[in-house]
Formats: structure tokens, sequence, C-alpha cells
């Protein structure tokens, strides 16, 4: 229902990850739009770019944790996204503050988009739990795409 498409590009010299999410499907879905989103998450070697929630780590006790509520995309909706490459900045949605991520060397990239069925709307996120919003979320991922750093 989602796809996603993705690119490096090199803009004056330096990479940007370019793609575009679309709404394949016949009828509307209603995706993550946290303002803080996207989430640049790095493991292993491997760079997920996140418009979406991940699970957060249960060996912390999180104060309060954001739910974001959602946008509507009618069937063929799409938008296009970019982001430099160049001094890329981690975060995480339990994190507030990004980090430099200081990356070298080649790393495998995946964007993930976060979306569902039904809306979250503004005015009810503190109805919902972050688990909640994890067993509602369906999660799109782009194939894998190579990026080499300095």
């Amino acid at each position: 229902m989602i796809e996603i498409q993705c690119a490096i590009a090199l803009i004056e010299g330096n990479p940007e990850l370019r793609y575009a999410v679309t709404n394949t499907g016949t009828s509307s879905v209603f995706v993550l739009a946290g303002k803080r989103m996207p989430y640049v998450l790095v493991e292993d070697k491997h760079i997920t770019v996140l418009h979406g929630v991940h699970a957060p780590d249960p060996d912390i006790d999180y104060y309060m944790i954001e739910i974001p509520s959602t946008e509507e995309w009618p069937a063929g909706t799409t938008r296009n996204f970019k982001i430099p490459l160049k001094d890329l900045q981690l975060s995480s949605h339990y994190e507030y503050e990004p980090s430099p991520g200081n990356l070298h060397g080649t790393y495998r990239l995946t964007v993930q988009f976060g979306f569902g069925d039904t809306p979250i709307p503004a005015n009810e996120t503190h109805n919902w739990s972050i688990e909640d919003v994890l067993k509602w979320q369906k999660l799109a991922s782009s194939s894998e795409t190579e990026v080499i750093f300095p």
C-alpha cells in the first residue's frame, strides 16, 4: 500500500538521500506525522531513516513518550523527501536532541514509513500508549541502498 523509492544524489559534491513515498493503494492511509520525523537510526553499519516509531529501550524508564498524530494520504498521494548525508545527524523517537553521526565507510540504508488504516487525531493522542501505536503501525520499507561516507 505504501511504496518507497530512494536514491543517493550528489549535490555540489555532497551526498543527499532523496526518496519518494507513494500510497499505491485504492483508499486513504494515515501516516505518522511527528514534527521530529524522520528519525535516523544506526546499528551495525545499517542506517534506517524512519518516518514512524520504534520500540523503546526496555532498560530505560522514560518519563513521557510523545505519541504522534497522523495525516491522511488519499490513494495516489506521493510525497518527496531529501536528507543531506554530509554531517548526518542521528535521532530517535525517545531522544530530543540529535547527535552527530560521525560515520565513515560503507553502510546499508533503508527508509521505513509508518502508516495505518485509521487516524490518530491530534486531540486523541493522549488516549494512546506507545505500545498501542506500535500495534497500529504498519511499516513499509524501501530496498537497501549503499552509502559510502569518507
